[in-house]
């Protein structure tokens, strides 16, 4: 099976630092054969009008693994993405970063 049939799930706890804003990280490594891959990000808990922005700024994936700020618009899960083609053994960091009002997050600490 190539790479268009892979699909990898993982959970990350985004950590606040007693500000309107969480992060989390993630290690992306691709393996020997280049393909177009699907990034399907499914955020849980956040609340409505929160804005998320998964982003890699390693070059190589075109396009770029970098979403422009987007609004939650459902509750209690949210989900984004994107398609990108990625090279073969590339490996980044996707940053994931969550913003909501002040003092909304309060409960995760």
């Amino acid at each position: 099976m190539g790479p268009e049939g892979l699909t990898v799930l993982n959970s990350i706890m985004m950590r606040g630092n007693g500000t309107n804003k969480l992060n989390g990280i993630m290690l992306y490594e691709q393996g020997p054969e280049a393909g177009e891959i699907r990034f399907v990000i499914q955020y849980q808990n956040l609340p409505k009008g929160a804005t998320v922005a998964p982003e890699c700024g390693i070059p190589g994936p075109q396009p770029p693994i970098v979403l422009t700020p987007t609004i939650v618009s459902t509750f209690p899960a949210f989900t984004t993405g994107l398609v990108s083609s990625i090279p073969a053994r590339y490996a980044g960091t996707i940053y994931f970063t969550a913003v909501a009002g002040q003092g909304i997050f309060l409960m995760h600490r």
